[in-house]
């Protein structure tokens, strides 16, 4: 049973906490279950940053979230109401996912603490851009959106050749891309692949990028591993020293994450040094894995 136990908590354990009474709206509900706007934050939280926004921007993608926040609460009631949490390890698995959460949260709240203030910050990221010109020296680069359609049918290349007939027709690329790209990390950005130099992408879709002449222009559809892309060149830039502009927030943010870092390995080092292992039931407990 107990193997068991442990599977069902990958699915139910993330939805076992009620969501605070300051929830604002819902979202759904079902056999006295509400998920609502808070829930949904916190599902957030699980998502990839970077793909965050187009994930959570569209309503269908909502919808989903928010039928598996259902289940997973619905079937979290019926593992309580069937006693499951009462098995001495789940028990302790809960616990040891309550203490993470907490944890985390913590750590958060003391990166925020710990961060350097804002003329700190920008002091290390001028000394340092002038100390070592050489660390940002770039080879051409180029910069692009695209919009992805998957490959998964021959409706694909009608679908992304309708939408390259749009956008020559005075849709804008960007908008385009929030609505429709297949990929996620970038729509929400309205397709901006940044700044990439060559030997970055795939080649065909480099071919193309290659092809174009003017920024502004578009070309598509052009079929990769990934599916078919539409592709709007930006810019080109030539081989040379980054602008300080471009390197200034990553250079803040590595005097931040330095400061942050120094400021965990301290608070950790001073609880590590409270705690006092005891040999002889380490080494009862080891002999119980022993071969």
């Amino acid at each position: 049973m107990r193997r068991a136990v442990l599977s069902f908590l990958g699915v139910a354990i993330a939805a076992a906490v009620a969501a605070p009474a300051s929830a604002q709206a819902v979202l759904g509900s079902g056999a006295d279950i509400n998920i609502t706007d808070i829930d949904m934050k916190a599902a957030a939280e699980l998502v990839p940053l970077s793909a965050r926004a187009g994930v959570l921007a569209r309503p269908q993608n909502v919808e989903q979230q928010a039928q598996g926040l259902f289940l997973r609460r619905s079937l979290a009631a019926e593992a309580v109401k069937s006693g499951v949490d009462k098995d001495p390890v789940v028990a302790a698995l809960i616990q040891l996912s309550r203490e993470r959460i907490l944890t985390d949260a913590l750590m958060a709240a003391q990166d925020v603490a710990a961060s350097p203030s804002d003329a700190a910050l920008e002091s290390y990221a001028q000394a340092a851009y002038k100390a070592e010109p050489k660390r940002f020296e770039q080879q051409a680069q180029t910069r692009v959106r695209h919009i992805l359609i998957r490959n998964d049918g021959p409706q694909a290349k009608a679908r992304a050749e309708e939408l390259l007939a749009r956008i020559k027709g005075g849709a804008s690329f960007e908008v385009v891309a929030r609505e429709q790209s297949d990929d996620i990390e970038t729509s929400a950005n309205g397709g901006d692949l940044g700044f990439f130099p060559a030997g970055k992408m795939v080649k065909p879709f480099e071919d193309a990028v290659d092809a174009i002449k003017n920024p502004g222009e578009v070309a598509g559809p052009v079929l990769t591993d990934f599916g078919y892309h539409l592709i709007k060149l930006e810019a080109r830039r030539p081989a040379g020293i980054l602008p300080y502009a471009e390197v200034r927030e990553a250079l803040r943010a590595e005097a931040r994450g330095r400061a942050q870092r120094e400021a965990r390995t301290e608070k950790i080092n001073k609880l590590l040094a409270q705690f006092k292992a005891d040999p002889a039931a380490i080494e009862a407990f080891a002999q119980q894995y022993a071969k």
